[in-house]
C-alpha cells in the first residue's frame, strides 16, 4: 500500500507542517521518558526478579522481569503480515506459547506452578522449536532461551479466545483437554481441576529492549523537536524580502521607453 506525501510548497504550509513534526516529536518524547521514569519507579520498588521464582500471587502487569524458558507445551496463536486486510506471507511474524514455570517439590519432584504465555519473535522460533520437542520427546541436546529483559503483561484481548480455545481443545491428548492431561498426570501436584485452572494464567512475557531504550529514544526525539522549532521560529520571524511584482517592474520600463524623446533634425 503506497501511502502518499506532500511537500509543501509556501511559506505558510512549511511552517504548518514544521509545527506537526515538532508537535508530535516532543508528545512523543515525553510519552517515552514518562514510560521509563515508570519503570525506574518500578524497578526501585520490585528489582527484576527471575520469572521463574515467583509465585502465581506475585505475577502483575507490567512487573521486569528476566529468567530462562527450559519447558514448552505449545504454540496457540500467531501474528503474520497483512494488506488490506489480507494475509501476504505463510511465514509468522510472532508466535505464542504456552511455557510452565516450575520447581521441585520437597521429595524431588518436578511440577508445574502455573503456566503463563511467552511472545516470540522469529528470532527465538529455532530455539522454542527446540525446546518443545526436548519438552515432549527424548532429545540428544538441552536447548534454553535466556530472557535478559522481559515484561508480564496482560494477555491481549483478541488473543484471549484463541488461548481459550486452545485450552478447551478435546484432542490435546487421547485423553482429552489440557485439564484433564493435567489431572492425569498430576502436572500440577493436584488432581483438584479448580486448583489447576487457577494456575492458568492471563499474563504473558514479552522481551523488550530494557527501559534505557525508552529514555535514550525520548532524548533523540527532543533534540529533534527542539530543531524543528528553532526552524520554525526562523521561518516565522525572519521576513521575506520584498521584491517588486513582474507588473510593477514592466511598468517601469514602459515608463522608460516613453519618456522625452531627442528633437527630430528639422529640414
Amino acid at each position: 500500500m503506497i501511502i502518499p506525501y506532500i511537500i509543501p510548497r509556501t511559506r505558510k504550509g512549511w511552517i504548518i507542517l514544521l509545527s506537526i513534526l515538532a508537535f508530535a516529536c516532543l508528545l512523543t518524547a515525553g510519552i517515552l521518558y514518562s514510560s521509563y521514569a515508570s519503570d525506574q519507579k518500578m524497578l526501585e520498588e520490585k528489582g527484576q526478579p527471575d520469572f521463574n521464582t515467583l509465585s502465581i500471587d506475585q505475577l502483575e502487569n507490567n512487573l521486569i522481569v528476566n529468567g530462562t524458558i527450559v519447558l514448552a507445551f505449545d504454540h496457540y496463536a500467531e501474528s503474520y503480515e497483512t494488506n488490506m486486510g489480507i494475509r501476504t506471507s505463510s511465514k509468522s511474524e510472532e508466535l505464542y506459547y504456552v511455557i510452565p514455570v516450575v520447581e521441585i517439590d520437597e521429595e524431588g519432584y518436578l511440577y508445574a506452578k502455573y503456566v503463563i504465555s511467552f511472545l516470540a519473535d522469529k528470532k527465538h522460533f529455532d530455539v522454542m522449536d527446540r525446546i518443545f520437542d526436548q519438552t515432549w520427546f527424548d532429545t540428544d541436546y538441552y536447548a534454553e532461551l535466556q530472557i535478559e529483559n522481559g515484561r508480564i503483561v496482560d494477555l491481549p484481548n483478541d488473543v484471549k479466545p484463541y488461548f481459550t480455545q486452545w485450552l478447551e481443545d478435546p484432542f490435546f491428548y487421547e485423553g482429552g483437554t489440557f485439564v484433564d492431561w493435567c489431572v492425569e498426570y498430576d502436572i500440577f501436584g493436584t488432581q483438584d481441576r479448580e486448583v489447576i485452572k487457577s494456575k492458568i494464567t492471563p499474563y504473558m512475557i514479552k522481551e523488550f529492549g530494557g527501559i534505557e531504550a525508552n529514555r535514550d529514544n525520548a532524548w533523540i526525539l527532543l533534540a529533534i523537536g527542539i530543531a524543528l522549532l528553532l526552524i520554525l521560529l526562523v521561518l516565522i520571524f525572519i521576513k521575506k524580502p520584498v521584491k517588486p511584482s513582474v507588473e510593477q517592474e514592466f511598468s517601469e520600463l514602459r515608463e522608460m521607453d516613453d519618456g522625452p524623446q531627442p528633437p527630430a533634425d528639422s529640414f
